[in-house]
């Protein structure tokens, strides 16, 4: 039997532990750098994690997280939020994620948020993925920078005269009588581009998406495969890129995002409802869509040559005197920039050398000023030098 002073002591001992085990688990909680939101999908019973550390972006893994480093991003979130951005956004500074991040909803109707699960229609950005694998072809000796046009469509006029790198660096002349009939089909598609086309003999820049389209049709002669499949088979299995997808399906996956127009300075004020043909026409130059996560994967693996190597990479981002674009990018001295943009979704990129430091914009609603000003305060801070998009 316990005397009534040692059952006190016991009881008082048993509330001691009961609180160490809740200041513990407080501490714990506050020292694992996450706190739970709910999660900015279709399944919002669900919670998602927001990292409040930076993570390496080094690893592929980290890129599915949402990330607001407070130390380093709280400025550039609180930007972003200000100005309404709608999309998702990811920062990466001296190969550190400081913020992967949705804004706004990717289906207002609906209340589902844009996420770092969302995907985006990526437009002419597509055009680094057609160069990549023309380099490829290349570094296999299937064709060289050198190789004529006319190889593959002699009828085709002044193709005797373009080479493939004029195409890639978009100063061929090359452009198209009337845009493509409504057809979803390829290879009709890849016909009706062969017949449109024609040589205007400029030898200058001219960003004419013909240049591409063409090449795409050059890349599936020499691999006898659909241009969708060497993607896949070339690309992103290599790159371990899992969430790229081709437009065939986009309506019906649970990540795409509506695309919507800006009107009057009015977000959301109209739904777009392109046909799958807007996108189909655009083989080679916009008909993919991406998460940023995997965008950004991929414009890392580019610039560390995991694709094709260095000599390769080096004339295909080799921008003709007095110009800057070549190989479906805009080639600057310390950086690279990219922009893509159909059925009013736009992605903006702006990376060095070796995608170390960048900053993507990826949005369903397009809107110019507001887009284009964020990315280009954001690097050049990020960077500690100026840029313009």
């Amino acid at each position: 039997m316990y005397s009534r002073k040692e059952k006190r002591l016991k009881k008082q001992r048993k509330k001691l532990i009961k609180r160490s085990l809740c200041l513990i688990f407080v501490l714990f909680i506050a020292l694992s750098g996450t706190v739970y939101l709910s999660k900015q999908s279709s399944h919002p019973t669900k919670k998602q994690a927001i990292v409040m550390t930076a993570l390496p972006a080094s690893n592929y893994e980290n890129l599915q997280k949402t990330v607001v480093d407070f130390q380093s991003a709280n400025s550039f979130d609180k930007l972003l939020t200000t100005q309404k951005f709608i999309g998702t956004a990811l920062i990466v500074k001296n190969d550190q994620i400081i913020l992967e991040k949705g804004y706004g909803y990717s289906n207002q109707a609906a209340h589902k948020k844009n996420t770092v699960h969302s995907h985006f229609q990526i437009g002419s950005i597509q055009k680094s993925i057609t160069a990549s694998l023309i380099a490829q072809l290349i570094e296999a000796n299937k064709l060289s920078f050198q190789t004529k046009l006319a190889q593959f469509f002699p009828n085709i006029s002044g193709s005797e005269q373009i080479t493939i790198k004029q195409m890639l660096n978009m100063v061929s002349g090359l452009t198209i009588r009337s845009v493509p009939s409504d057809s979803t089909n390829e290879q009709v598609l890849l016909d009706e581009y062969i017949h449109q086309a024609y040589d205007t003999h400029t030898g200058i820049f001219h960003y004419a998406p013909i240049n591409y389209n063409l090449l795409a049709g050059v890349i599936e002669k020499l691999t006898n495969q659909p241009y969708w499949n060497v993607v896949k088979n070339q690309l992103l299995r290599p790159g371990g890129l899992n969430h790229t997808n081709n437009y065939t399906d986009w309506f019906q996956r649970a990540n795409h995002t509506t695309s919507y127009q800006l009107i009057n300075q009015k977000d959301y004020a109209k739904v777009i409802h392109p046909p799958l043909n807007t996108y189909a026409r655009e083989i080679g130059t916009g008909s993919i869509d991406m998460s940023i996560g995997d965008l950004y994967w991929y414009y890392r693996s580019l610039m560390n040559q995991t694709f094709f190597s260095e000599k390769i990479s080096t004339e295909l981002y080799r921008p003709f005197k007095g110009e800057y674009y070549s190989g479906g990018l805009y080639v600057h001295p310390t950086y690279l920039r990219s922009r893509g943009e159909i059925a009013d979704q736009q992605t903006l990129a702006l990376f060095d050398k070796n995608a170390h430091t960048a900053v993507i914009l990826m949005s369903n609603e397009k809107n110019n000023q507001l887009q284009m000003s964020a990315i280009q305060s954001i690097y050049s801070t990020i960077s500690h030098s100026h840029v313009q998009f």
